[in-house]
């Protein structure tokens, strides 16, 4: 399965710094409405989309990117 997202354009900070975006990390659950989410992938700053492989057919999976930065010594 193709999971594509927009790419970060702003930066949550007040720094006046342009975006730091050191990557995404791409979570999967089962179940829609949850707090527990498995991360099934990690991408770079770069890119805006994975294939998510080994699914069972015919299940729903739902999706969560999120982005994060690398900047110490908080990095999220």
């Amino acid at each position: 399965m193709r999971v594509s997202w927009a790419a970060v354009t702003l930066d949550e900070e007040a720094d006046g710094f342009a975006t730091n975006l050191a990557g995404y990390r791409i979570y999967r659950s089962q179940v829609s409405n949850t707090s527990v989410w498995v991360q099934a992938a990690t991408a770079g700053a770069a890119t805006t989309s994975i294939v998510d492989s080994g699914l069972t057919q015919e299940a729903t999976y739902y999706y969560r990117v999120t982005a994060f930065d690398g900047w110490a010594p908080y990095p999220t």
